[in-house]
């Protein structure tokens, strides 16, 4: 049975709610969330850490990375990890976007979305691979 806060939906789209469906009555589950944005708005894992979950949270913004820190700090259970992900450990450009949202370590998306009046800071942050990342 879910607890009330697990019945808000945090999500863009619902996709906790899918989520929390296909997992059903499973406790004590693990997650990793990369990418994992906002605390809160958008989240597609805090509704399964109410429930007591553990997670890695993987966000490479500082501006979001530090509202993970303020958010999950205290909670044994919850891992962050400030870094991008890819296929090898090394340091990548970061397009942080004025609505952080829009973030990325691709030049052409960042560039699209430039062309639609989203302002860059261009900065370096760590990568680390899928690989590095599980084995730690």
């Amino acid at each position: 049975m879910m607890t009330a806060k697990a019945e808000v939906s945090y999500s863009q789209n619902g996709e906790d709610a899918v989520v929390l469906r296909g997992v059903g009555d499973i406790k004590g589950g693990a997650i990793l969330d990369i990418g994992a944005g906002h605390p809160e708005k958008f989240s597609n894992s805090l509704a399964l850490i109410e429930l007591g979950w553990g997670a890695v949270l993987v966000e490479p913004s500082p501006l979001f990375f530090m509202a993970l820190l303020d958010r999950h700090h205290g909670n044994p259970k919850v891992r962050l990890v400030h870094a991008a992900v890819g296929v090898e450990s090394r340091l990548v450009k970061f397009y942080e976007a004025n609505d952080p949202l829009y973030s990325t370590t691709l030049k052409d998306h960042a560039d699209v979305w430039r062309d639609r009046g989203i302002s860059y800071v261009e900065y370096w942050v760590p990568q680390v691979s899928i690989r590095d990342l599980i084995n730690q």
